[in-house]
């Protein structure tokens, strides 16, 4: 429904002219409220609408404007200002008399963004330029180090700049660093004018990005950090639980965690702590956690942590080490300590957003508590107690128990940072107020936008040395495309070519439906001889707005361009399989060049750190057949690299003996493991023979359908599971002798059980003590039987069905059910005469005996 309605509305300001505002925002910048922000590629009035409002003001004449507007409808500042201000919503007559006495409007954009990963850093520069025919005024640039989507209006960045303002034609260069990264790959964002305070030509060209750089972590120093830090109140003892963690890659120095029992602000070098508890030596990535235990006298308390304040510990950095503000309240009577253990979200289809805001209640005792929840739809910080609530709720928690809050919101697509605080007005008195705010919860709301994503993205020389580029595009977005789409090829780079980088040869794309994909192909004469890796770009200029923007470039594809009249040879293929023990290779040569290849021979080294050099001894060669020009042969052969994670090669032409278009092709890796024979343990029969008299007795036929020899185990039984059988002991332990590879044992024991229904499973090496090529196929199972009376009711039902006839098929349970209440020597007497169909003799045994 909500989607609907904004469809229609877009379908009116279509109509209209189009409507562009800017994105308002509420108080405490926490995102957007009822503004909104149309694409500006959506808002292109013709001559007539600009002309009708120019006309309709008295600012000018209709022959004047419509000859201008037909010889400059795109550079005219007078035209482009009042398209402005009707695209904005604000074509009233002083605004467009204002643009005939004053047209010129900025226009802010980027020429250029790059980013560079270092040691724990990420640094950024940007060019910033005025294309617009008026001066800019002063505003911010916000970079955004990694993000999966787009940012758009209003979302605070993690480093902002200022840039002054600019005359026409001015740019202003912006470069910045971010310290005490972590290790990955981040893809970043820029924004000018993230708050929307410039009005411009053009709205759509303010973001730029993703620009991917990798950051290498710092592995020569440790990194401790407060993971945890919280306590537990009994009466007027406290009990601090701190929990210490290595986050970096080196083991750290023994230091020491401080308390600080009450302070206002967070602890500095300076000061010492309260309570110290030793820390012992962490491996990196490990964990400790430590508890300390002290008596306060009745009061509010504000409590922090602070790990190697001394700094005994050499760390990469500081800035997590000190935990805290822990708020809490020591008093002679229990006090509730509510807190927000998780916000659950869900987005349905009419875009409506449903919160599941769980509220609990720390305290330990009888007596419930009533609070309010205040929920805050988006805010770039956690919210305070005068922060303005976009919804709240009602509650009552139980002592030492939860509830769930539900609300729901009708939200504008964008992304959101959810926050909720419960008792948000202080109005319950809670032993811990530091731990009532909860958030921030991240997602997103899509709008019907398209996301265009290439895929089989090919190369190809055909016989007139000649490159072919043939790429599928599809649209994986709920949204249609709703103009055409330039797709850029790259012949040659090194790295994913920047957003608005000309491409060396184009194409387009339009009317591309949500699930529909369209192909293109294109092709470039002239090339020179040599090796190239070719990109594709689909949107390069970024001038559609989509789901997901991270996901338009696809490549490298190398290819090679060769000198006419000679052979290249290459390796088009080369591959490995494994069975029984063995490794076979598989190799693929061809002559891509345009003239005929002699023999040559082939070398295939089984383990190499780096490229083999004609001449490097090999560990198996071979020699191809001469290969006239576009021919391929392929070989397979069982090689023995050693076990473990092998890199291994093959280089044809191995002796240089050919002389080729391109002598840089020749050689090719493939890494892979080498795993040695296994045994396969696994189940062949499984069966429980029950004994009416009580008891049962279990034959399990066990096999070895692996390569190797397994060890004696066990296996273990389990009586009665209703779910598979986890690792560890069953009810019942038989041994299993040695299996050689391909043989199978039979064991058995019988199990003293009452009577009952069973569903019994086994587990073969239930204590993982055999290594096995698979480990998934231990368990046999569920295998279901009965002892006693039930057993014996049921074959005399049955028989009463049929062949007796005198019972039907829907009354068979209620006659176990009957005959089960009997007195044992009646069941006994029915079924030896169930054993020969004496039909009657069951009944009288039963029911008159």
């Amino acid at each position: 429904m909500f989607r609907n309605l904004l469809g229609f509305l877009l379908i009116l300001s279509l109509v209209a002219g189009c409507g562009r505002t800017k994105a308002g925002f509420d108080d405490d910048g926490g995102g957007p409220s009822d503004g909104s922000q149309t694409d500006a590629s959506v808002c292109t009035p013709t001559c007539t609408e600009v002309c009708a409002q120019i006309t309709g003001c008295g600012a000018q004449g209709i022959e004047a404007c419509n000859a201008l507007c037909a010889s400059n409808p795109d550079t005219e500042p007078t035209l482009l200002c009042v398209k402005q201000q009707i695209c904005a919503g604000t074509a009233s007559c002083s605004k467009v008399k204002d643009c005939i006495a004053n047209p010129k409007v900025p226009d802010l954009s980027f020429l250029a963004f790059s980013t560079t990963g270092g040691n724990s850093q990420l640094a950024y520069q940007a060019r910033v330029c005025n294309n617009g025919t008026g001066a800019s005024t002063a505003t911010s640039l916000a970079f955004y180090r990694n993000r999966t989507t787009r940012p758009v209006l209003g979302q605070a960045g993690d480093d902002n700049q200022t840039i002054p303002a600019l005359q026409p034609g001015g740019c202003y260069d912006v470069k910045g660093v971010q310290v005490g990264l972590a290790a990955g790959t981040y893809q970043s964002y820029a924004q000018i004018d993230p708050q929307g305070q410039v009005v411009e030509f053009d709205e759509s060209n303010n973001v730029v990005g993703p620009s991917a750089a990798v950051v290498q972590g710092d592995d020569r120093r440790p990194n401790l950090s407060v993971q945890g830090f919280s306590h537990s109140l009994v009466g007027s003892a406290v009990t601090y639980l701190v929990e210490i963690c290595n986050n970096g890659q080196v083991t750290s120095s023994s230091t020491s965690v401080e308390i600080y029992r009450n302070r206002n602000s967070a602890p500095t070098t300076s000061d010492a702590g309260d309570l110290e508890v030793s820390v012992p030596a962490l491996a990196p990535g490990l964990c400790i956690k430590l508890d300390r235990t002290t008596t306060l006298p009745t009061g509010t308390y504000v409590s922090w942590a602070y790990v190697n304040r001394r700094g005994n510990s050499l760390e990469w950095t500081a800035t997590d080490n000190i935990g805290g503000p822990l708020k809490f309240q020591v008093s002679t009577t229990t006090l509730p300590d509510l807190f927000v253990s998780s916000i659950g979200i869900a987005i349905e289809l009419n875009d409506t957003v449903s919160y599941a805001i769980r509220v609990c209640n720390k305290t330990v005792g009888s007596g419930t508590t009533s609070a309010t929840v205040a929920l805050f739809y988006n805010r770039g910080s956690a919210p305070s107690t005068t922060s303005t609530p976009d919804q709240t709720l009602k509650v009552v928690v139980p002592a030492d128990g939860c509830v769930n809050a539900v609300a729901n919101a009708a939200l504008l697509p964008g992304v959101y940072a959810s926050w909720a605080y419960v008792d948000h007005a202080q109005l319950v008195k809670e032993s811990d107020e530091g731990n009532n705010v909860f958030g921030p919860r991240q997602f997103s709301v899509q709008a019907a936008s398209p996301d265009l994503v290439p895929v089989n993205f090919s190369t190809w020389i055909d016989g007139a040395n000649r490159l072919n580029y043939a790429v599928t595009v599809c649209n994986q977005g709920p949204g249609g495309l709703p103009t055409t789409a330039r797709i850029g090829f790259y012949h040659n780079r090194s790295s994913i070519p920047p957003i608005g980088t000309p491409p060396d040869v184009s194409t387009s794309i339009s009317v591309l439906g949500p699930s529909s994909c369209r192909q293109r192909q294109v092709s470039v004469s002239g090339l020179a001889p040599g090796n190239y890796n070719a990109w594709v770009f689909v949107d390069y200029q970024a001038a559609i707005l989509e789901t997901n923007e991270s996901n338009n470039v696809l490549g490298p594809r190398s290819f090679t361009i060769v000198t006419p009249g000679q052979p290249d040879l290459t390796v088009n293929g080369f591959g490995v399989r494994q069975a029984s023990g063995a490794v076979y290779y598989r190799i693929t040569i061809c002559n891509q060049g345009t003239a005929t290849a002699g023999g040559a021979l082939t070398h295939l080294y089984y383990n190499r750190s780096s490229e083999p050099q004609p001449g490097d001894p090999a560990d198996l060669t071979f020699s191809i057949v001469p290969l006239s020009a576009g021919r391929c042969t392929t070989r397979e052969l069982q090689g023995k690299p050693p076990t473990g994670t092998v890199t291994s090669w093959v280089l044809v032409d191995a002796t240089n003996v050919v002389a080729e278009s391109n002598e840089k092709n020749n050689a090719r890796s493939y890494r892979f493991t080498v795993t040695p024979p296994l045994p396969d343990l696994r189940f062949s029969d499984f069966r429980p023979v029950a004994n009416p008299a009580g008891g049962v007795f279990y034959s399990a036929t066990v096999c070895n359908s692996g390569q190797q020899s397994a060890a004696a185990t066990d296996v273990a039984i389990f009586h009665n599971r209703s779910t598979p059988p986890p690792a560890g002991n069953g009810d019942l332990m038989i041994s299993v002798p040695t299996l050689t590879a391909g043989s199978c044992t039979t064991v058995g024991a019988f199990a003293n059980l009452p009577n009952g229904n069973y569903s019994a499973w086994a587990r073969v090496d239930p204590n993982a003590g055999v290594a096995e090529s698979n480990e998934n196929n231990n368990v046999a199972g569920p295998v279901t039987f009965t002892i006693g009376s039930a057993q014996q009711c049921g074959t005399i039902c049955k028989t009463l069905v049929s062949p007796c006839g005198m019972l039907p098929t829907n009354q068979f349970s209620a006659c176990v059910a009957a005959c089960a209440s009997q007195a044992q020597s009646a069941i006994d007497c029915a079924e030896k005469a169930a054993q020969t169909a004496q039909c009657t003799q069951i009944l009288q045994c039963l029911f008159a005996p």
